[in-house]
């Protein structure tokens, strides 16, 4: 089944800090915060390769050149009977590269016409993102658009990846004195920020500097609740990071005269557990 994925955005936030990776690397000057910077996103990046996840949220286009079809034109999606009864039932289900999935925003194909594209209403079909990969499937009576003209990449699924942040919900009470300031609880950890609401659950505006949430005098002594995510990212990939870090900074070249030998316990047995193994278009 020809397939491509690709992201449309990237992570605001790398699982490694530049303070992080600086301590690790024995560094105390500035002259190099960019280059090492850009060290950590290529360690993250690599990881993500080598893992087949993607480690903090962004956004994701799936494209297949056809819906899954295990070849009726009117197979439609199934209940449990026929699910386990029938095998072309199962052929029914895509599934979605980069776990974990964190939500499915659309589903679209382009029509025969090769111009008109149409967004299947969510109601049409389910979304399983407990599993990984995530699975899409039809809901039982609905079939899968099939289209009598072959036109590549027209079925479009854009969803969001991301495994290791973590939603939070937090309530708290504005100070009744200023300065009307409040830190989050898991500010160290802040990856994205996502607003604070009231009681009536209108958005309040606030000044966000990393995590310390700075409020109007009208709002002291009110209970607010802010949402956010948070760095949730396995302390062996954090490690496995940063031995990237520190070998890429040290050896510059592609290749070294040296005689280097891969350490014990190096990167591919600290990322091990986190690995997916491949995956296919259709369960």
């Amino acid at each position: 089944m020809p397939l491509s994925y690709k992201e449309l955005s990237a992570p605001t936030v790398e699982p490694v800090s530049l303070t992080l990776a600086k301590q690790h690397l024995r560094v105390y000057f500035t002259q190099d915060d960019s280059y090492i910077g850009g060290l950590i996103t290529a360690a993250r990046q690599y990881i993500e390769k080598q893992t087949n996840r993607a480690i903090f949220n962004r956004k994701m286009l799936l494209t297949l050149d056809y819906f899954p079809w295990p070849g009726w034109d009117s197979t439609t999606g199934s209940t449990a009977h026929d699910y386990f009864m029938h095998w072309y039932y199962r052929g029914l289900t895509i599934r979605l590269p980069k776990p974990a999935t964190v939500s499915v925003e659309s589903v679209s194909y382009l029509n025969n016409d090769g111009v008109t594209v149409t967004t299947i209403d969510p109601s049409n079909y389910t979304v399983d993102t407990s599993s990984e990969p995530a699975r899409i499937a039809p809901t039982p009576g609905y079939t899968w658009p099939y289209q009598q003209n072959y036109i590549p990449g027209q079925v479009k699924v854009n969803f969001t990846a991301g495994t290791y942040e973590l939603p939070v919900t937090e309530e708290f009470t504005v100070p009744a004195t200023a300065p009307y300031t409040y830190t989050l609880e898991q500010a160290a950890q802040l990856v994205t920020f996502t607003g604070v609401v009231n009681a009536q659950n209108d958005p309040v505006t606030c000044s966000n500097v990393a995590g310390q949430l700075t409020f109007d005098a009208s709002l002291a002594g009110q209970t607010l609740t802010a949402t956010y995510t948070v760095n949730n990212c396995p302390q062996t990939i954090i490690q496995a990071m940063l031995l990237l870090i520190k070998h890429w900074y040290v050896h510059r070249e592609a290749v070294s005269s040296e005689n280097l030998k891969q350490v014990e316990l190096a990167v591919q047995e600290l990322i091990a557990n986190e690995i997916i193994e491949s995956w296919d278009w259709a369960s």
